[in-house]
């Protein structure tokens, strides 16, 4: 068989075929087009297509259940994609409202695919934070989610998130926090200020590498009013997740 569109700065693991299909299938790719980062769950799936090139082209196929299809945030029908790279796909349920309590996290591998079922944010530690309530989230790449339709315009997502890593566990480097919805980048924090971490010096000098002052980021709906949308915060731990540990809230008021 030939294998195509994997990431070619990855390391892969081959295993026989399951008999469980993804809820997303790749029927064509443009040439030299790889896939950068894949997951689902029962209500969600994101695909992140990249090339070297300028553009992609793609055809897909999905489980029906998926009524909502998006491309670099604007939702589109079935059918042939033609996009500039890299791109990102989005396929979710958007039937249900938008609620606080609706918050899922799913746990990716290093190679972008899912690790383990997502589970409810609540299911996590919590934890008291400047009076506040907030969930533990340790080491490794993880995604918040939530999906539906925006019934109260007026109303707005309240995100809170602090990284709480173990500074001088060897050799960590620092966390990455993307707010996406439809796949679409709204706001990121990076922990490295962007920078490339050096290891070395005591927990003084650490704290000088490292942004680690909380967040609270808002997030307005009523420009969503009325649509479906798949909003996300993604915690990446870049290269290494040893030391890394966070806390994230998600409101809806």
């Amino acid at each position: 068989g030939i294998l195509a569109g994997l990431d070619p700065d990855s390391h892969f693991i081959l295993y026989p075929k399951e008999k469980r299909k993804t809820a997303v299938r790749v029927t064509a790719l443009s040439e030299k087009s790889y896939v950068r980062q894949y997951y689902e769950t029962g209500s969600v799936w994101h695909l992140e297509l990249d090339s070297p090139a300028k553009e992609i082209s793609a055809d897909l196929q999905w489980d029906p259940k998926y009524t909502v299809f998006t491309a670099d945030g604007k939702q589109l029908k079935p059918g042939k994609i033609l996009s500039a790279a890299p791109v990102i796909l989005t396929g979710f349920t958007g039937s249900d409202k938008i609620t606080s309590a609706s918050v899922q996290v799913a746990s990716l591998l290093f190679s972008g695919q899912m690790g383990f079922p997502a589970k409810p944010l609540t299911a996590f530690p919590i934890k008291k934070t400047n009076g506040k309530t907030c969930y533990e989230l340790s080491g490794g790449h993880k995604v918040l989610f939530l999906s539906g339709k925006v019934v109260k315009p007026e109303q707005q997502l309240e995100f809170r998130i602090e990284d709480k890593s173990s500074l001088l566990v060897h050799p960590h480097d620092g966390q990455v926090f993307r707010l996406k919805v439809n796949g679409k980048l709204i706001q990121q924090y990076d922990t490295t200020r962007g920078t490339e971490p050096k290891w070395g010096g005591g927990m003084a000098a650490r704290r000088t590498r490292f942004d680690l002052k909380p967040r609270t980021w808002y997030l307005p709906l009523k420009k969503y009013a009325g649509k479906p949308v798949l909003i996300t915060l993604e915690i990446d731990p870049r290269k290494h997740i040893m030391g890394d540990k966070s806390l994230s809230a998600v409101k809806l008021k």
